[in-house]
């Protein structure tokens, strides 16, 4: 299993790939060396010439470039306090499985800390710097629901999953997922249109349910290709009446992260950040690097 990944970035930056400092060697005989073996000593500067020459690590240092920019900005509008939740968060949504998904992707959990942060700060910095239009939000509050009080239950096995549907139609759908779902400690759940603690799958078949109705298996795949089974009851669906002003914040945000799922919207307000922070690529050899965010309008 594998790490959930920033909003742009990798959960494994190469932050640990000083760039400037071996770009800064103009001399092999200054470049600190990094490896030795028979007849061959491996410096700084060898090891920077090879890696921006490959296509995967252009695309590390590109993501290191781009948090690097966004950490220059607006690192210091992220506490703590946000971290440590998002950090608690993760803990709850892997579950026991934790300190294992860790290992998995040879984490520590300070390190895995220090990917939250960074992906809170990019996220930050792309939602103050995003264009949002009228038209964009009134199709967000078109397609809006508010909150609304569900009951949700999580199988890694289908069969499991088909069971519970047939069991739950007729029982208490709380003591039955206490007893077979993986989520226990999260089955009653307030949640909108927006809310991200449930699939978009989930989301798709949740709003067509009318109150105290059980959706049969919803079927969602993530990242890493691995399958997680659904059963969703709508207890009492929100109200969300005719006034969107009473809304506006939370349909602004969820009109956020429905532009930042495009990507010339994501390009151009990246592009938008790296000219802010003033970037400029010094490289020839990475020259081009960074077009695709600085061409964008």
């Amino acid at each position: 299993m594998t790490i959930k990944k920033p909003l742009i970035v990798g959960a494994i930056l190469l932050s640990g790939l000083t760039l400037a400092g071996c770009s800064n060697n103009k001399s092999n005989d200054k470049a600190e060396i990094v490896a030795t073996m028979k007849g061959k000593q491996v410096n700084s500067q060898d090891l920077y010439s090879d890696i921006k020459t490959n296509t995967y690590a252009q695309s590390a240092i590109k993501d290191s470039l781009v948090t690097d920019a966004f950490n220059q900005l607006y690192a210091d509008k992220v506490s703590d306090k946000t971290v440590n939740s998002l950090l608690s968060n993760a803990k709850n949504s892997y579950g026991d499985n934790f300190k294992s998904v860790l290992a998995s992707n040879n984490m520590t959990e300070n390190q895995y800390k220090d990917t939250l942060k960074k992906q809170a700060v990019v996220e930050y910095g792309l939602r103050q710097n995003i264009d949002i239009s009228d038209a964009d939000m009134n199709k967000t509050w078109k397609d809006f629901h508010a909150k609304s009080d569900i009951q949700v239950a999580k199988f890694n096995d289908e069969n499991k999953a088909k069971d519970f549907v047939k069991n739950a139609k007729d029982g208490d759908f709380v003591s039955l997922a206490n007893k077979s779902a993986i989520n226990k400690n999260d089955i009653a759940a307030k949640v909108d249109s927006g809310s991200e603690s449930i699939p978009k799958d989930v989301h798709t078949q949740l709003w067509k349910l009318k109150n105290g109705e059980i959706s049969n298996v919803i079927t969602t795949t993530d990242s890493s290709y691995q399958s997680t089974y659904y059963v969703v009851k709508m207890v009492k669906l929100g109200d969300k009446g005719s006034d969107m002003k009473k809304y506006e914040k939370r349909i602004k945000e969820i009109t956020q992260t429905n532009k930042l799922t495009d990507n010339d919207t994501m390009n151009a307000t990246i592009g938008k950040v790296l000219k802010k922070a003033n970037f400029q690529m010094k490289d020839k050899d990475l020259s081009t690097l960074m077009t695709s965010y600085l061409s964008s309008k």
